[in-house]
Formats: structure tokens, sequence, C-alpha cells
């Protein structure tokens, strides 16, 4: 019987040992530097993306920062702001207005309408509390007429307006049934004693009286006492409080029973003298 043996059967164990040492020693050398290069990973930091060195983070966020607007400019030193004063420019009065009432030439108003300048007189001079206008109605070219009640189902008192060198409206006068004055009549000349006389229905029979002239001041104040139940004649003699303006407006109206407001209203055009 043959028995086979391993090629290094035969040598001595020592031998076979000393064979061995150096690849023990080549592996635990290899180890040992992975072991280094691990640590060395370990500890190197994670490179920043884009490379270079990381960046550290701020400590606190930037502080906002405001614009001035564009709509608000920042005063500079030495600026002084200002705001316009408006100013008012009064009209000037045309020739023709010498034989108006309305507006008085210290009445800034103007009027480019002509139902607006019924209106005017009616609420400014006559003291309408809540007047009703109706249409205008031409007379010719440049001419007509508004009536103005105090209610809708109220007494007539009829606006004669006309459009004047200016271009705008002005009022000649006012009539109504139920106050007629004779005298004065438009244009006569009152001199220190305005005499007045006509006829007139009203509640109680009173009719109020007012002198004005064309700075608005009023000369005289009185009433006269016409029928109550009928148109009646009425007469009154007033003296006037020195006029400022060469012409003014006699003014007559009438009140309602009800309230006190006016109800009608006549008015003309005079010339005045001290």
């Amino acid at each position: 019987m043959t028995t086979t043996l391993p090629p290094d059967h035969d040598r001595a164990p020592s031998e076979r040992t000393g064979r061995r040492r150096p690849v023990v020693a080549a592996l635990a050398l290899t180890v040992l530097v992975l072991g280094v290069v691990v640590g060395l990973l370990v500890l190197t930091p994670a490179a920043t993306p884009g490379g270079g060195s990381p960046t550290a983070l701020p400590t606190s966020a930037p502080a906002a920062t405001t614009s001035p607007s564009s709509s608000q400019p920042t005063p500079t030193a030495g600026t002084v702001t200002t705001t316009p004063t408006p100013t008012t420019v009064t009209p000037s009065v045309p020739a023709d207005a010498v034989t108006a009432v309305w507006p008085t030439g210290a009445v800034p108003t103007r009027y480019t309408d002509p139902v607006a300048a019924a209106r005017g007189f009616a609420v400014d001079m006559a003291a309408f509390a809540d007047p009703v206008l109706g249409a205008f109605r031409t007379g010719d070219s440049r001419s007509g007429e508004v009536e103005v009640r105090p209610a809708p189902d109220g007494p007539v008192t009829t606006v004669f307006v006309r459009l004047l060198g200016d271009g705008t409206w002005w009022v000649l006068g006012a009539a109504t049934a139920d106050v007629t004055l004779d005298t004065p009549a438009a244009g006569d000349l009152i001199a220190g004693t305005a005499e007045l006389s006509g006829t007139a229905l009203a509640f109680e029979g009173t009719v109020d009286v007012r002198i004005l002239d064309d700075t608005t001041a009023t000369l005289a104040t009185s009433v006269v006492t016409g029928g109550g139940d009928v148109p009646r004649p009425f007469r009154g003699v007033f003296p006037l409080d020195g006029p400022a303006a060469p012409h003014g407006t006699v003014l007559l109206t009438t009140a309602s029973a009800a309230d006190g407001s006016t109800w009608t209203a006549s008015a003309v055009r005079v010339g005045l003298a001290p």
C-alpha cells in the first residue's frame, strides 16, 4: 500500500512556519495603512460644494433698509414748504346790469342758466324756503321768464331774466298777481324818502317791505297793509337810511299763513339818491 504525502510534509515544522511569517506581516501592514486612511477621512471636514473652505453662517440677519417713497420726497435742510393761498376774483359787472335786481354788484355769483338765476333770486333775495321752479319761457332771443312757487300748488311769482353783456343771466325784476306796485315804477329815482302805493291780497293784508341798495345794505324795512279777503290798496312812506350805491331794489313779499315763509314776491329796480 502506497501513501501520498503533501509536498512539504517531509519538511520540519519550523521550516514551514518560517515561510508563513512574511505573509502575516504583509497583511498586518495593510490593515494598519487602511486604519490610518480611514482615520484621516473621519477627521477631515467635508468640502463645500464648488470647492474652497466652508463658509461660516452669519450670527444675525442683516438690518432691513427702507427707501424713501418716490411720491413723498424727503425735504432737504433749509427747504420751506408752503401751501398756495387761493385767491378770489370778483367778476366784473357789465354796464347793462344797471337794470338788474339780482345778482347785485356786491354778489360774485354768476349764472349760465336762466332757471338757476331765477332760483338764486328766489332763495337768496326773496327768502323762499323751498321754491318750485318752472321751465324757462322765452320772450325774445335774450330775455324770458321763470315761474316760482312756494309749493307745487302755491301762487305764482314770475321772475324776469335776461342774458346780459357778460354772457350770463341776470334777474330784472319779479311780479305776482297778489301784489301790484304802482309807485315807484321800474327805473324811478327815490331821493331821501320812498313813497309806495299799490294793491295787495295777503294773509291778514300784511305785505313786508324791504328797500336795498346794490351793496345789499337794507335802507328801509317796514310793512304795508292791503286786503286779507280781496285785493285792496295800500300806501306807505319810508325814509331811507343813506344809500351807499346809486341803484337798488324795492322788494315786497307776502307770507304763508301756515309757517310765515315767503309766499309771493314783487321786485322793482330803482335809482337811489341821498
